[in-house]
């Protein structure tokens, strides 16, 4: 998938199919695979897809401008309480603490993409975390030494329309699809996952 920039705004390519992805769903599932597994696997891909320039480079960028407008403005707008003689709300407090934790986070990488410097493919993660969600999902368990779960995350990448990683050798993923239990508190993947089983997406 490809996104560009029109008037300021990130535009988005259109979904990739499901039926794109019915093999890959066959190799998680280890057999005909329900009928919720091609569509999620549709969702991740537009994720998994993005030109990496533009996903590493156009999408921080905005993030970083969206974030640090929020941090200017939200203390303005919401910030009378006291004048008021009114009590602020906690979320207030909490939001703007984690808002510079964001900023902090999203302006080191941009200054590590302007200095040129080596950058990991966050895709990959994600490409990890959408296969493996999927087969915890049907299996129950995650396994980051199947050698099927590594060739899923193999052929997933490459039916996002990505070049092959480490000369083929789908036993590269087992770093990718192990950082990803170790966050595997982000339910973030799982929730997705969630949407097509209950039909709710």
């Amino acid at each position: 998938m490809k996104v560009h920039v029109d008037r300021g705004k990130l535009i988005f390519d259109p979904q990739p199919q499901s039926e794109t992805f019915v093999g890959v769903a066959k190799m998680i599932a280890k057999g005909d695979p329900p009928a919720w597994l091609p569509k999620a696997l549709a969702d991740f891909a537009r994720f998994v897809s993005l030109d990496k320039p533009t996903y590493d480079v156009e999408i921080e960028r905005k993030m970083l401008a969206a974030a640090e407008y929020l941090e200017e403005w939200v203390p303005i707008v919401y910030g009378d309480w006291d004048e008021l003689d009114l009590e602020a709300p906690d979320w207030i407090d909490q939001f703007h603490n984690a808002l510079h934790e964001l900023i902090e986070m999203l302006r080191k990488d941009c200054e590590q993409t302007r200095r040129g410097g080596p950058k990991p493919d966050s895709r990959r993660l994600l490409c990890a975390a959408a296969v493996g969600e999927c087969y915890r999902t049907l299996h129950g368990k995650l396994e980051p030494g199947s050698t099927l779960l590594r060739d899923a995350c193999n052929e997933f990448w490459k039916a996002c329309k990505n070049p092959e990683i480490g000369e083929g050798d789908p036993g590269n993923w087992r770093r990718h699809l192990e950082s990803h239990v170790a966050k595997s508190a982000d339910p973030w993947a799982r929730d997705i996952i969630d949407l097509y089983i209950t039909g709710r997406k």
